[in-house]
């Protein structure tokens, strides 16, 4: 059983790993640096995350009984890359289909 806390909390920062995702609801366990470099592992409803994105997470911490403390999002926010480091990670990640690192490389020069 999960015990949920009621305060909603947001935390802003890069994907650093999907660790899983069901592709038919897009339910997703993923691994995000907040933008304050605190490590979190999120889970929730995010179809098509990837690596590199930058998201704003809504939600609050539960506890699993098998993986422990994480936080589960309820809503969230895609941000588009800002700095040179952030658009070449973002491109580099596959999320424009067709843009592999050379490439996003080449854009980013």
């Amino acid at each position: 059983m999960n015990g949920k806390q009621d305060k909603i909390i947001a935390y802003s920062g890069t994907v650093e790993d999907v660790i899983y995702t069901n592709e038919e609801n897009g339910y997703s366990v993923f691994v995000i640096e907040s933008d304050t470099d605190e490590i979190i592992t999120a889970v929730g409803t995010i179809p098509y995350i990837r690596e590199g994105e930058l998201l704003t997470v809504y939600g609050s911490w539960t506890h699993h009984s098998v993986y422990g403390r994480q936080f589960s999002v309820d809503s969230y926010e895609k941000r588009m890359p800002a700095d040179e480091a952030s658009i070449l990670r973002y491109l580099s990640s596959g999320a424009v289909t067709g843009i592999g690192p050379k490439t996003a490389e080449r854009f980013v020069e």
